[in-house]
C-alpha cells in the first residue's frame, strides 16, 4: 500500500451506454452538421460565415461544404466525437473527388437515421447484419447501375470540352467564367497536366490564366548565391541568371569542398574548348554549399577569362520527408542525369560527361528558375518515372498528394496557373474553394466518367431499390432496402428546399424519379431546381463528376455504419478553468509581443 501512490490514476470520463441517450446524441449531431452543411448545396445553397481563431483576420465567407465541415465544432465532449468520427469520412470525399462533401453529409444523417429506425423495428436483427446487407446491395446492385449512366468524355473534341466545362459550371455553383478559365486551363496543360491556383487582392474581380513554361524550380539566386549574388548575374538589365546548353550535375548532399569536383571541370572546359560540347556552363544543384564552394564559384563564375561556368543553385526544401529526394530525383529524369549523384555510393572521380543531364536554357531570377529542356529526348524515362509517381499516390497522405500531383505536372510538361483576383480576402477565399472544387471536378470527371447531376442519379436509384422492398415481383425481397430507399432521396429534398420549392413540389419531383427508377427508364431528362423544368441531362448541361457521386454515396455509407450502431460513448470532459488559462495566457503572450495595443 505504501507504493500505491505511484500507480497512475485513470483520468475521469464521461461513458454514456443507454442506447436511447446515445441515438439522440448521434443522430442530433448529424442532423446539426447536415444543416449547416447542407445549407450550401446548389445553386439555391447559402453561404456560411466562419470566425477565425487568428488574430486579426477577418470572419471567412464560403460556400465550399468542406470548408464549413472543417470549422465546425461542440462544446459537448460527446457531440464533438461524433462530429469528429463522421468529419473524416466526410472529407475523404473531398480528397479523393474534390467536391461531394455536401452531399455524404446528407446522406450521412439519412442512413445513420434510417439505420436507427429499422433496427428499433427490428429489435432481433443484428445491427452488424443488416450494415453487411447494406453494403451488399450497393456493390451488387447500386454501384453497376451508376456505372450504367458513366459518360466517358473525350477531351480532345470539342462535345467533349463542352461536357467538362458544364460539369466545372455545376461544381463551380454557375460560375460561368470560372468554369471558362479551368477548362482554358486544361487546355493548355492537356488531361494529364496540373493546376494551381493562386488569389491575389486586385480592385478588379476576375479571373486570369496563365502557362508555367519549362521545368519550374523554386528557388533562384537569392537563396543559392548570397551573398555572391552580384557576381553570378550576367544578365543585369533583367537581374537574372542566363545559361545557354548547360550540363546539369545533381547531387544529393552538401557540397562543403569544390576539389572532388575539379578534374570533371578541367574535362568540361577542354571539351567546350575543342567544340565537342555546345557551352562550358554548368549547373550544379546540392542541398547546400558551404561560403567556400560558393566563393569560389562566384569568384570564377566573374571572371572574363575562366574557362567554365558553374552556379551553384540550392534544391528547394519541401514540408514533406522525402520532398527534396524526389525533386532531385525529378530533375535527374527531365534533363537525363544517368543517376542521382551520392558521394557516399559513387566517388566524382569516376563521374563521366555522359553521366550528366543537359538542358537547352537555364535561367534564374531572385525567387525562381527555369530549366528549357528537350522533353522528347528523355520521353520514355519520364513516362516510366511518372507511372512510378501515380503508385505512390495511392498510399500518399493528403500532403503528399498534392505534391506529387504538381511533381506529375511539371514532369508532362503541363501547369496552368489559375490567377484569382478579388477586392477582399473573403472573397477571394470563396472564389478560391469554388475554384478548387471544380479543377478536380473536371479532373475526376476525365479520369472516371461523368453522370447526370442535380442528385438526379440517386434519386432515380430509390425507384429501382423500392422494387427490391415488394415481395410481389420475381426476385429476392431485401427489405433492409428500404434504408437506402428513403436516404437516397434526401440530398435531391435538400436540394429543392434551399432552391425555395414548397413540400408539395418536391414530393412531385421525387415521384417522378422513383417512377422512372421503377419502371426501368433510363435518366435522359432531369429537373433543373434554377429553371423549375425536365431538361435533357447532357443538352442541359446538368451534369456531375462521377467519384463525387461514387465517393459520396461510399463514404457516407461508412459514417453511417459506424454511428448508427453504436453501443456506447467514452470522451474526456471539459475543462472550464484550463480553457480559461489558456486563453489568458494567449492574450498575455500577443500583449507582451506587441500583436495587441
Amino acid at each position: 500500500m505504501a507504493d500505491s501512490y505511484k500507480k497512475v490514476q485513470s483520468v475521469a470520463k464521461v461513458v454514456e451506454s443507454d442506447p436511447e441517450i446515445l441515438q439522440e446524441v448521434v443522430l442530433n449531431t448529424l442532423k446539426i452538421v447536415s444543416d449547416v452543411v447542407g445549407s450550401t448545396l446548389g445553386p439555391g445553397g447559402k453561404v456560411v460565415l466562419i470566425e477565425r481563431q487568428e488574430y486579426n483576420y477577418p470572419p471567412t465567407v464560403t460556400k465550399d461544404g468542406v470548408t464549413v465541415y472543417r470549422a465546425l465544432g461542440f462544446r459537448d465532449p460527446l457531440q464533438q466525437m461524433v462530429m469528429e468520427s463522421a468529419r473524416e469520412s466526410a472529407v475523404r470525399t473531398a480528397s479523393e473527388a474534390g467536391d461531394g462533401t455536401t452531399t455524404a453529409t446528407i446522406l450521412a444523417f439519412a442512413l445513420a437515421r434510417e439505420i436507427a429506425q429499422y433496427c428499433r423495428d427490428n429489435p432481433k436483427i443484428s445491427p452488424q447484419r443488416v450494415v453487411r446487407k447494406l453494403k451488399e446491395i450497393v456493390a451488387e446492385c447500386v454501384t453497376p447501375r451508376i456505372k450504367f449512366h458513366l459518360i466517358k468524355p473525350d477531351f480532345f473534341t470539342d462535345h467533349g470540352k463542352d461536357l467538362l466545362r458544364k460539369v466545372a459550371t455545376v461544381s463551380a455553383n454557375g460560375d460561368v467564367e470560372l468554369a471558362n478559365a479551368v477548362i482554358k486551363c486544361f487546355e493548355l496543360v492537356g488531361d494529364h497536366g496540373n493546376v494551381t491556383i493562386q488569389d491575389e487582392l486586385s480592385s478588379v474581380s476576375q479571373f486570369a490564366v496563365e502557362r508555367v513554361e519549362g521545368y519550374p524550380i523554386p528557388v533562384g539566386w537569392n537563396d543559392s548565391c548570397e551573398p555572391f549574388s552580384a557576381k553570378f548575374i550576367n544578365d543585369v538589365g533583367n537581374q537574372r541568371v542566363v545559361m545557354n546548353h548547360p550540363l546539369v550535375l545533381v547531387n544529393y548532399g552538401q557540397i562543403t569542398n569544390i576539389d572532388p569536383f575539379i578534374p570533371m571541370f578541367n574535362t568540361i572546359a577542354a571539351m567546350a574548348e575543342a567544340r565537342q560540347l555546345p557551352s562550358n556552363n554548368v549547373v550544379l544543384v546540392a542541398t547546400g554549399f558551404s561560403e567556400q564552394v560558393r566563393g569560389d564559384l562566384a569568384i570564377n563564375f566573374a571572371s572574363p577569362n575562366s574557362q567554365i561556368k558553374v552556379f551553384p543553385l540550392l534544391a528547394p526544401i519541401f514540408p514533406t520527408p522525402d520532398g527534396v529526394l524526389g525533386f532531385l530525383r525529378d530533375l535527374c529524369v527531365v534533363t537525363g542525369q544517368k543517376s542521382l549523384l551520392d558521394p557516399l555510393s559513387k566517388s566524382y572521380a569516376t563521374i563521366v560527361i555522359e553521366d550528366l543531364g543537359s538542358a537547352k536554357v537555364f535561367e534564374c531570377y531572385r525567387f525562381r528558375s527555369n530549366l528549357y529542356g528537350d522533353i522528347q529526348r528523355n520521353q520514355d524515362q519520364i513516362f516510366s518515372h511518372v507511372d512510378t509517381l501515380n503508385n505512390q499516390l495511392k498510399s500518399a497522405s493528403l500532403l503528399e498528394k498534392s505534391y506529387i500531383q504538381e511533381r506529375i505536372g511539371k514532369l508532362t510538361g503541363g501547369i496552368a496557373k489559375l490567377r484569382i483576383l478579388g477586392s477582399s480576402t473573403g472573397e477571394l477565399r470563396e472564389r478560391k474553394d469554388r475554384a478548387d472544387d471544380a479543377v478536380c471536378a473536371v479532373r475526376g470527371a476525365l479520369n472516371h466518367g461523368i453522370l447526370p447531376g442535380g442528385a438526379s442519379v440517386l434519386t432515380w436509384l430509390s425507384g429501382e431499390l423500392d422494387l427490391l422492398t415488394d415481395s410481389h415481383v420475381s426476385r429476392p425481397v431485401l427489405p433492409e432496402a428500404t434504408i437506402l430507399v428513403k436516404a437516397f432521396q434526401e440530398p435531391l429534398k435538400r436540394l429543392m428546399k434551399n432552391a425555395g420549392y414548397s413540400s408539395e413540389e418536391l414530393v412531385d419531383v421525387v415521384a417522378e424519379y422513383t417512377m422512372l427508377g421503377i419502371q426501368g427508364l433510363d435518366l435522359i431528362d432531369v429537373y433543373d431546381v434554377t429553371q423549375g423544368l425536365w431538361i435533357n441531362t447532357v443538352q442541359g448541361g446538368l451534369l456531375d463528376s462521377a467519384p463525387a457521386v461514387i465517393e459520396a454515396l461510399t463514404n457516407s455509407l461508412s459514417i453511417a455504419s459506424q454511428l448508427g450502431t453504436l453501443g456506447g460513448l467514452i470522451a474526456f470532459p471539459r475543462d472550464d478553468e484550463f480553457e480559461r488559462q489558456e486563453s489568458r495566457s494567449t492574450h498575455k503572450f500577443l500583449r507582451d509581443a506587441g500583436a495587441l495595443k
